[in-house]
C-alpha cells in the first residue's frame, strides 16, 4: 500500500468536494442528484489519483479512498446531528434511511475501485 498515493487520492477528494459544493449552492440547486453527483466526482477523482500515484493495486487504493471518505462524512453528519439533538430539535433530524445510505455507499465503494483500476492502469500504459 502506498500511503502518499492515499494521501494524495484523499487531499483530492476534499478539494474536489469542496469545489463542487460551492459551485452547487452557488447555483442554487437542490435535490438528491444534485447532493450526491459531487460527492460520487469526489470521489472517483480522489480514486483515480490515488490510483495512478500508487502504480499498482488502484482498485484497492480507491477503495480505500472511498471508504475514507465515507466515514469522515458520516462523522460530519453526526456531529452536526448531535448538535440538533443537544439543542433540543430532535424533531428536525429527518428518519435513517439505512437502505438508501447502504446504496449509495456501495456505489461510492464501486465507482471508487473502478476509477482506481482505470488510474492504475493508465499510469503504467496498458
Amino acid at each position: 500500500m502506498h500511503w502518499r498515493a492515499l494521501a494524495y487520492g484523499m487531499a483530492t477528494t476534499v478539494l474536489v468536494s469542496v469545489g463542487l459544493g460551492v459551485l452547487v449552492r452557488m447555483a442554487g440547486v437542490a435535490g438528491l442528484l444534485a447532493l450526491s453527483l459531487p460527492n460520487f466526482t469526489a470521489v472517483a477523482a480522489g480514486s483515480f489519483v490515488a490510483g495512478w500515484v500508487a502504480g499498482r493495486t488502484g482498485a484497492i487504493h480507491g477503495a480505500i479512498v472511498a471508504g475514507a471518505y465515507i466515514f469522515i462524512s458520516g462523522g460530519f453528519n453526526l456531529a452536526i446531528e448531535i448538535g440538533f439533538v443537544n439543542q433540543g430539535s430532535a424533531v428536525l433530524l429527518p428518519p435513517m434511511n439505512m437502505a438508501g445510505l447502504l446504496v449509495a455507499d456501495v456505489i461510492l465503494l464501486s465507482g471508487a475501485a473502478l476509477a482506481g483500476a482505470l488510474g492504475d492502469g493508465l499510469s503504467r500504459g496498458q
